[in-house]
């Protein structure tokens, strides 16, 4: 890999991490509008997160190990010194000095480059898958925190009706007391039941409720049931009472489902902000109004560049790249290696009879080579890269189905979640018409009051559970695109 490529793969690695535009950005399958918050989380976390950072500082340095991959051995020095010369015919032979450097097969030093270029590209798959997965965790949180701070704003709207049910209940309560003749003791005792009631219904709805709210309520509120939300259609004191009783446990359920769900946010907002790479108690902006997302057409036809773009899927490519560069060189570690040198004889002359002959310095060329007959080794790395070969061969494959089968199972997750959506909101606009119809006949007197708070508890109802089931839809988006491993801008 030369300097010029190396430098791209680098810049395009750099913007890749700070932008983020490319975390699973919009893909084929995605919105076609990001909301501005979640990209700026992202955004956020490509700066910010440790394990992204960790992945990318590997690559690089894979990277950085692709020159010394191609590059020949050191040259060899030797050196040798007479500690009484070497008489020769042309002379004393002081010391000699032999410099010699090894060349490896013809083709070797290409194949170490391919090898560790290919193991390179395979640790940018690395980091790309997780990349793609911090995105999918910090999206799927995301609207975790938006569904449970939509149920909450709607378990509070629950809270005012049941209130409401309270307040009536009570003066419905009172003007039995006042008009029957019992006694003051009697009507303190009535009182004093309530009161334990209250107290025994939030023990139970304690217990009930001990195991903790679910991230995901089904409906997130209850509609009051038939029999005990609906108020007494007599005014009789003990109808009241009872029905006062139901509504003291039912709200006890309801605040301890409350705060099981804050509890819960609190968990979320701490795994949130760790993805960001920002302090545990750092403000989360969430959404309520988020509605079914938008796609492409396209999403539903099966496409092989779905698999081919997947990070793990080209992850196994580029090592199987890496494996066959292997296999070749254990052929090429069979042929011989090749050195050339020079050694330089030092030389002072001969004195006979009073005269100097010789002394001439010499320098002779040389030339080596090795001679592998021990053959089993290098077999042993032939078969061992044959080996690795197929095994990626069948890692491809399943891997391929394995994308397959979690595509089709998040595709019928979003179905499902379009249908329920679609469902619930024709209950919900046959639910309004239903209290249109209601408030005209409490007007003329032919319904009461409380009819139209069943209306509007089984309204909040409706609400809960389209809320979830839009939150379900973008989160098996967020599935469908991470199963489809698509980057944007590139």
């Amino acid at each position: 890999m030369n300097v010029r490529i190396k430098s791209q793969i680098i810049i395009r690695c750099i913007v890749l991490l700070t932008a983020l535009i490319g975390l699973n950005g919009p893909l084929p399958a995605q919105v076609m509008e990001e909301d501005a918050i979640i990209l700026g989380y992202l955004r956020e976390a490509a700066e910010n997160n440790r394990g992204l950072k960790s992945a990318f500082n590997e690559f690089t340095a894979s990277l950085e190990s692709v020159p010394a991959a191609g590059a020949l051995d050191d040259p060899q020095l030797s050196m040798g010194v007479f500690l009484r010369p070497m008489q020769f015919p042309m002379g004393n032979q002081r010391a000699e000095f032999s410099l010699m450097q090894m060349f490896p097969w013809f083709g070797m030093l290409r194949t170490q480059r391919n090898e560790a270029n290919a193991m390179a590209n395979a640790r940018y798959e690395t980091f790309r898958s997780l990349r793609n997965q911090l995105s999918m965790e910090i999206r799927n949180n995301w609207y975790a925190l938006c569904r449970v701070d939509g149920v909450l704003a709607l378990q509070d709207e629950e809270l005012e009706i049941l209130e409401i049910r309270e307040r009536i209940l009570l003066n419905l309560l009172s003007t039995s007391v006042g008009s029957s003749p019992a006694s003051s003791q009697s009507m303190r005792s009535q009182q004093r039941q309530i009161s334990g009631a209250s107290s025994s219904g939030a023990a139970e709805s304690g217990m009930s409720m001990g195991g903790g709210a679910e991230l995901r309520p089904s409906s997130g509120t209850g509609r009051p049931s038939a029999d005990m939300g609906s108020m007494p259609s007599g005014g009789g004191g003990s109808g009241a009472l009872s029905a006062l009783l139901n509504l003291e446990m039912e709200k006890e359920t309801l605040l301890v489902s409350k705060q099981s769900l804050e509890e819960d946010r609190k968990a979320l907002s701490v795994r949130f902000n760790q993805l960001r790479g920002v302090e545990p108690g750092a403000r989360i902006e969430t959404r309520k109004d988020l509605d079914l997302p938008e796609y492409e057409a396209t999403l539903w036809i099966w496409d092989e560049v779905y698999t081919d773009q997947h990070p793990m899927q080209r992850m196994i490519e580029k090592e199987q790249e890496a494996a066959l560069e292997k296999e070749k060189m254990a052929r090429l570690n069979g042929r011989p290696m090749m050195g050339l040198g020079v050694n330089y004889m030092l030389f002072s002359p001969l004195t006979e009879n009073g005269m100097n002959m010789g002394g001439d310095n010499m320098i002779m060329p040389m030339a080596t080579l090795s001679l592998p007959i021990y053959r089993k080794k290098i077999k042993a790395q032939q078969s061992s890269a044959a080996w690795e070969i197929k095994a990626f061969d069948q890692a491809l494959q399943y891997n391929q189905d394995e994308i397959r089968s979690q595509w089709q199972s998040a595709l019928s997750e979003l179905r499902n979640a379009e249908r329920q959506v679609s469902l619930l909101e024709k209950q919900m606009e046959v639910n309004e018409r239903i209290k249109n119809l209601g408030i005209s006949a409490y007007e003329n007197g032919s319904a009461t009051y409380e009819e139209i708070l069943d209306i509007d508890a089984r309204s909040i109802a409706l609400k809960t559970q389209r809320w979830n089931a839009v939150i379900d839809a973008w989160q098996a988006l967020t599935q469908v695109n991470f199963v489809i491993g698509s980057d944007a801008g590139e």
